[in-house]
């Protein structure tokens, strides 16, 4: 039985914590459009926002306040994936307008908020301010999750050394702990066990309370409404965590007899098998749809059931139920887990929740056990004490050493994760904080190898003293754990270094062009899908943004911001007469075998063969802002002739190369192949084992289909304008530090190639 209630626990951890996926924690602003501090000519007509994980579309919203004080806009949509956040706005006079924003992560449960300002009008004055970002909590909702912590770790540790010290203890047959007087201070366990649970629910209520009001932006009493605090306990994970801790805690408040073990064992079934049901039924937002109503069912019957039996069971065929104190742990677990659903960890992939379970299991096992140890040694009868002593504190001083080494092994993880740098940890909020933990986490340690490798040997050898000495060292370990857990409080719904915007400095990738012989420079930043900034150096130009998909156009906004979607995308640049095509891959290309596509591109592939001459114009930027533009002129089967714009020039006829540098004299070398011409994009097309129908366009006087395509080494992708006819009239390719567009023209028409 305790076997399977251990891998209950296991199975219930997987399932809260399996869904969530490896991102960093908190939702972070990341986007805006406008962008802050923004001067747009005109009153745009959306506020978009995007942010670093997905938001909870039930308590996320976005307010924009003009310049007169007054509230414009509120509210807002969240995109499917919850990571943009929209809000339509009206037209509006010219002025600084601020934006104020509240999200729910839907990750990790956690709540941000922050404002930027922007100005409508040429002439408006914006005055100098930053973006803000709530970076530390509220006092009162780190104090409420204090105390929450400390009442849960006293609880868990309680039990757990009632559990692995004193139950093993008394297994093994030690007579000091068979008195009576230590079966008075075994009471005296219980009844602190029974207190830390009752005080487990009083601050879990109000920490309830503090984050529900944290989460919609108000006091207690809009918590305490109907509609609102049932949308908090059954669809976010702070409510997940709320129900799951309360449940775990008065599992552990069932009384010791036999019919409160059954009830225990019982409902650790229970919460398996009602997690169960909530899985088949779509996951836990089956809890907030029609389904709950068939939950409810569910779990009444067994709840009835489970009482029925712990009544009937011990009275009527008056039996005997053991202790399971594995049934007992299992509930601590649970307990603990519910902390763990809500933290940074929990956001982050199953890995590193487990981690962080094991982190607080640790803990508990350590600072929480550390009172219950105190509290039998001073209850326990004076003539007893120096034995008890010797029985009790080695094997909690083991307990002890086991927990620091998980807690080593599992908050390096969680740093590495969290913090990511050196920088983060000495130049952020987070890390700043976290070395405060790590300063009394390792006050502790210093404190415990003092009582296990001085005092417990002394306490072994019936030391009088050693014991006083030992209650000393142990209460300031006491003491130094309640303060650690309240900058854990703080740390737990603070947003970690790792999860800060970018820089701005960080940079997207940078196409070059040259337009009329001024060089042209364009970045997108980031090039992935949400909101991309757009700047253009060099000179002015007009930036639009076409789908290949579906041929969808979008502009650039005033803010110098786009919205972009994972897909094929060509970015069209024009100034002073002249356009520039560059290519984009935003996302992870598509890879499809459509069999009508690839033998569209096999009819194309032997339509450039049949080619014997063309003119060719070839422009590769290699996104670091350099770029390289040649024209070719090729008659099959061996002549070519190229000039580049950085000034290089050569004609090949078979195996005899002539070139020149910048209009200096002819050299003239022999290749060590001869050159052979398959074709026009004949290598491109070769071999071309996933294809795909994009949209339709006009290539002049014929329709063309767009095919999009790569090649068996996965590392260039390719997209092409091919007619009907099976000409390719654009061929456009993204490989690694390599965008290319190419046009060829003058197809057939007599060329000759001569050697200089």
């Amino acid at each position: 039985m305790r076997g399977r209630l251990v891998i209950s626990a296991w199975a219930l951890l997987a399932f809260l914590l399996g869904g969530a996926s490896a991102i960093s924690a908190h939702g972070i602003l990341e986007r805006s459009s406008p962008k802050a501090n923004a001067v747009l000519p005109g009153m745009p007509r959306e506020i978009v926002l995007e942010f670093s994980e997905g938001a909870d579309p039930r308590f996320s919203q976005v307010q924009v306040v003009g310049p007169q004080g007054r509230t414009i806009a509120q509210g807002g949509v969240v995109s499917g994936d919850g990571r943009l956040l929209r809000l339509a706005v009206g037209g509006g006079e010219a002025g600084v307008y601020t934006v104020r924003w509240r999200v729910l992560s839907a990750v990790d449960g956690h709540t941000a908020s922050g404002s930027f300002i922007f100005a409508v009008g040429a002439e408006t004055a914006l005055p100098a301010a930053r973006p803000s970002v709530s970076a530390f909590p509220p006092t009162v909702l780190i104090f409420a999750r204090w105390l929450s912590y400390l009442a849960s770790f006293l609880l868990a540790g309680t039990v757990l050394f009632d559990a692995f010290i004193v139950r093993r203890t008394l297994l093994g047959g030690e007579t000091p702990l068979h008195t009576g007087g230590f079966a008075q201070n075994a009471e005296h366990l219980r009844r602190l066990r029974v207190i830390s649970g009752i005080v487990v629910l009083a601050t879990l209520a109000f920490e309830f309370m503090a984050q529900g009001g944290e989460v919609i932006g108000a006091g207690v009493g809009a918590v305490l409404r109907r509609d609102v605090i049932s949308s908090l306990l059954l669809q976010t994970k702070l409510g997940w965590s709320a129900m799951l801790r309360a449940y775990a805690a008065v599992l552990l408040l069932l009384p010791d007899g036999s019919s409160g073990r059954i009830l225990r064992a019982a409902g650790l079934i229970w919460l398996v098998v009602f997690t169960g049901v909530v899985i088949l039924l779509g996951g836990p937002s089956a809890l907030g749809s029609s389904h709950v109503a068939l939950i409810v069912l569910v779990g009444s019957v067994y709840g009835l059931a489970s009482i029925l039996a712990a009544r009937i069971i011990p009275a009527v065929l008056d039996i005997h139920v053991p202790a399971w104190w594995g049934a007992q742990v299992v509930a601590v677990a649970a307990l603990l887990a519910g902390f763990t659903l809500t933290s940074h960890a929990g956001g982050s992939g199953v890995i590193l929740a487990v981690s962080d379970w094991l982190h607080l299991l640790a803990a508990a096992a350590w600072v929480g056990g550390l009172p219950a140890l105190i509290l039998s040694l001073r209850l326990a009868p004076a003539e007893d004490r120096p034995a008890v002593g010797r029985l009790l504190v080695p094997r909690f001083s083991g307990l002890a050493g086991m927990s620091l080494l998980v807690l080593v092994v599992t908050g390096t993880a969680a740093a590495w994760k969290f913090v990511a740098s050196l920088q983060g940890l000495v130049g952020s909020l987070y890390g700043r904080s976290l070395l405060v933990k790590l300063s009394l986490v390792s006050l502790m340690a210093v404190l415990g190898a003092v009582n296990r490798f001085v005092l417990r040997p002394r306490i072994v050898a019936r030391d009088p003293e050693s014991l006083a000495r030992f209650h000393t060292t142990a209460g300031v370990e006491i003491g130094a754990g309640v303060i650690v857990l309240l900058v854990v409080g703080a740390l737990g719904i603070m947003p970690p270094t790792a999860a800060t915007p970018p820089r701005p400095d960080a940079k997207g990738p940078a196409y070059a062009a040259d337009l009329n012989g001024r060089p042209l420079v364009v970045r997108v930043t980031p090039a992935a899908s949400g909101l991309n900034e757009v700047t253009v150096s060099g000179i002015r130009a007009s930036v639009r943004f076409r789908r290949l998909d579906t041929l969808d156009e979008v502009a650039v906004g005033p803010d110098g911001t786009v919205e972009l979607v994972d897909g094929w995308w060509e970015i069209a640049v024009s100034a002073e007469g002249a356009q520039a095509i560059f290519p984009l891959i935003v996302g992870t290309p598509r890879v499809v075998a459509d069999p009508l596509a690839l033998r569209y591109l096999n009819q194309a592939e032997s339509g450039m063969k049949r080619v014997r001459t063309w003119r060719e114009v070839e422009q590769i930027t290699d996104g670091n802002g350099h770029v390289v533009v040649t024209q070719f002129e090729a008659a099959q089967p061996n002549r070519l002739r190229y000039s580049t714009t950085s000034g290089s020039e050569a004609v090949i006829i078979g195996a005899i190369r002539t070139s020149r540098e910048r209009g200096g004299a002819w050299t003239r070398d022999r290749l060590p192949q001869p050159i052979t011409l398959e074709g026009l994009y004949v290598p491109f097309l070769a071999g071309a084992t996933a294809a795909r129908f994009g949209a339709m366009d006009r290539c002049g006087a014929e329709i063309c289909r767009i095919v999009l395509w790569v090649l068996p080494s996965g590392q260039a992708h390719f997209a092409a304008r091919i007619g009907r006819s099976g000409r390719i009239y654009q061929l456009e390719m993204v490989a690694p530090a390599h965008y290319m567009t190419s046009r060829a023209d003058r197809l057939n028409a007599p060329l000759t190639i001569t050697l200089p």
